[in-house]
């Protein structure tokens, strides 16, 4: 029979038959680029599961915190009533940033804290830690968990998943491309592409991840809602590092839309507002956060869009309040915020020496794109060769493309080739 004869299903059918088949290979092309990445050794974006119905560790949500931790100050919990409330109160903690949240469900799983590898403990309260110490920015210590739940089960997606977002931070991308390969035979070909795009936009393929995503993305009915979103995401992230401003927006506003909650997308959002020097629109988007959601770094950044809004008092009462957080915070023996600190002393001109060092503390621990641009932001306000010469060898060794940085270093260098010929 011709094929011009094929009733309306069956060309409908194949119709979608082809266009299954060609979402395949596109997410297949992304997902071999592995192949020919450079060696290398990074709040990524954080990963959304495969549906609204999972999240990280595949934990129930809860309405509130009194909900899940009503029980909390009685002795009488039993080991599953408390890794209960401690995966409803986690769920909370990533659907609002709550850092109550965190906070309660640590205190739920204290009993096992001393306790940590022992074999009688449930796997799920091992990821659990983890997530908690990553919080915490102890990245050791949740990696060390990770890699024993990882030995006893080489496929758990959960374990596997906040692996890959650690190495992202710290920098380690031969970690996550193993960890991205682990991935592919047990998640949906979209969080596998996902994985992929994120590694190989910091490491010299930002364009070709650029142009693969955008090709993704149009097969939009195929993903599902979360899928769709997290793809839109790191799309976001990556055409704002490659300087294209209005896909950069609409990309953000896409996910907020259908997200507004998703803080990792509004700190973006936000860095990318500032950058434009939309700053009435950074004080709209962040003074409609609830108070609990408002972190330090959002604080930071209000400050910033309030001293170049034209509002001295109020930047001064903000400038005060943050200035005792700090003086507060270094009386602590660890965690320092030194990415929020470096980024407030870059306010004023005459700190940019001590925000150098900050800048530089963090860098020891967080090496995300956002993390170099802060300290090379502060090498240039502070004229400081090593940490500029530090980020350049940075570039060359992973091939990261952020436009936002070459252009400070860009800028300094001729600055810099301008004096000296003045001074022949």
């Amino acid at each position: 029979m011709s094929l011009l004869k094929l009733d309306i299903t069956v060309t409908a059918q194949l119709k979608q038959w082809f266009a299954t088949a060609s979402l395949r290979f596109l997410t297949a092309g992304l997902l071999t680029s592995l192949m020919y990445l450079p060696p290398a050794s990074v709040y990524a974006a954080p990963f959304t599961p495969a549906s609204d119905d999972e999240v990280l560790i595949s934990l129930p949500k809860t309405a509130s915190i009194d909900v899940a931790s009503r029980s909390l100050a009685s002795a009488t919990l039993s080991d599953a009533e408390r890794i209960s409330r401690a995966q409803k109160l986690l769920a909370i903690a990533y659907d609002s940033a709550n850092e109550d949240a965190f906070g309660q469900a640590e205190a739920l799983l204290s009993p096992w804290v001393n306790e940590e590898k022992a074999t009688q403990i449930p796997i799920d309260v091992y990821v659990m830690l983890a997530v908690i110490r990553q919080h915490n920015h102890e990245f050791s210590k949740a990696l060390e968990l990770l890699n024993f739940v990882l030995t006893a089960e080489p496929a758990n997606y959960a374990a596997l998943m906040q692996r890959v977002q650690i190495n992202l931070v710290l920098g380690d991308y031969a970690a996550v491309r193993l960890d991205c390969q682990s991935l592919i035979p047990i998640v949906s070909s979209a969080i596998a592409a996902n994985c992929v795009a994120q590694v190989a936009s910091v490491t010299g393929q930002a364009r070709p991840v650029y142009i693969q995503l955008k090709n993704l993305g149009s097969y939009q009915a195929y993903f599902s809602p979360a899928e769709y979103l997290e793809l839109m995401l790191t799309l976001a992230t990556v055409t704002h590092r490659l300087g294209l401003i209005d896909e950069t927006e609409s990309y953000y506003e896409l996910v907020l839309a259908q997200d507004e909650d998703n803080m990792y997308a509004v700190l973006q959002y936000t860095d990318f507002l500032l950058e434009q020097r939309r700053f009435g629109e950074v004080l709209t988007l962040l003074e409609q956060l609830p108070a609990q959601v408002m972190t330090l770094e959002l604080q930071v950044k209000h400050l910033e869009a309030l001293g170049e809004s034209g509002q001295p008092a109020a930047y001064a009462a903000q400038h005060r309040e943050l200035e005792d957080v700090f003086a507060v915070a270094k009386t602590r023996a660890e965690n320092f915020p030194n990415k929020e600190y470096a980024r407030f002393l870059l306010q004023t001109p005459q700190h940019a020496s001590e925000a150098v060092k900050a800048a530089l503390a963090n860098w020891q621990y967080q090496k995300e794109p956002g993390d170099l641009l802060l300290l090379v932001r502060a090498a240039v306000a502070a004229d400081s060769v090593s940490e500029i010469t530090l980020a350049k060898d940075w570039i060359a060794t992973t091939g990261l493309e952020d436009q936002r940085i070459s252009a400070l270093l860009e800028a300094r260098d001729v600055g810099t080739s301008n004096i000296a010929e003045g001074e022949n």
